[in-house]
């Protein structure tokens, strides 16, 4: 009997001390209460930061926007669904520039661009550089801060030379083929003009 209760009162212990150990709870340990602190401080500086940041995106926006209106129209953006056209800024005079037919062509597009000269020279030629691409993402703010940064990446570029001469007072069509591009993706294009030579008579 004895020596029955020497070995039971180990085993007693055992299960006294396991449910002592058990019976605290997390919020009474030190170590996970400083640790939950650490998160709520660090939770509370993010959502200031994230603040900070949509602050400082909207007023870029309009920064650029102001930029843009002020400063020469030497390049001009495009939706390539619309057909008004844009003013641009050539080295040698101003220009009408629109969109008249997107087809696709290849593995790309063929755009036919309008080019208005409304001067009364005439110009022997144009180089033409156009960045395309997909739509342009939302300037939103509270967007995905990293989609106007994949938008960017996924523009292409292409310089054209124009060989027929742009007629003054009038509408000078040029085709230009858009290569690696579906129809369905495109839509967005930019326009700008270098002039080689004026005619006058």
């Amino acid at each position: 009997m004895v020596r029955t209760f020497a070995i039971m009162l180990p085993v007693i212990s055992c299960f006294t001390f396991c449910g002592c150990q058990q019976s605290s709870s997390p919020a009474e340990d030190p170590g996970i209460a400083e640790l939950a602190s650490q998160l709520s401080t660090l939770q509370t500086k993010v959502a200031k930061m994230e603040g900070d940041q949509r602050f400082l995106l909207t007023r870029l926006v309009k920064v650029e926007k102001q930029i843009r209106a002020s400063a020469p129209k030497t390049e001009v953006e495009f939706d390539p669904s619309s057909t008004s056209y844009r003013r641009v800024d050539g080295d040698l005079g101003i220009f009408a520039v629109a969109i008249s037919d997107v087809r696709p062509f290849a593995d790309g597009v063929r755009v036919t661009l309008k080019l208005g000269n409304p001067s009364s020279m005439t110009y022997s030629g144009a180089t033409l550089t156009l960045e395309y691409g997909p739509r342009a993402p939302s300037s939103d703010p509270t967007g995905p801060p990293d989609a106007a940064v994949a938008w960017l990446g996924a523009l292409q570029q292409r310089t054209e030379k124009i060989t027929t001469t742009l007629a003054p007072g009038r509408w000078n069509p040029v085709q230009i083929t858009l290569p690696k591009i579906e129809a369905k993706d495109f839509g967005y294009l930019s326009v700008s003009i270098e002039t080689d030579e004026i005619i006058l008579r």
